[in-house]
């Protein structure tokens, strides 16, 4: 299963995520954008320093 704290407001996320201390539900949807999401979005906007950031559209 893909994190929610990192795929969460993308296509790769549909449900699942911890709802307490080491409870985990299979039906809770998380409300929160998962990180690599915010990083995909900052770095296609210019915004950030990725030095080690590789152009995908390269290979």
């Amino acid at each position: 299963m893909l994190s929610p704290y990192l795929w969460s407001f993308s296509t790769h996320y549909q449900c699942g995520k911890y709802v307490a201390d080491g409870r985990w539900s299979e039906i809770a949807v998380s409300k929160q954008c998962g990180a690599a999401v915010l990083l995909r979005r900052l770095a296609e906007h210019g915004e950030g320093n990725f030095l080690d950031r590789v152009d995908a559209r390269a290979e």
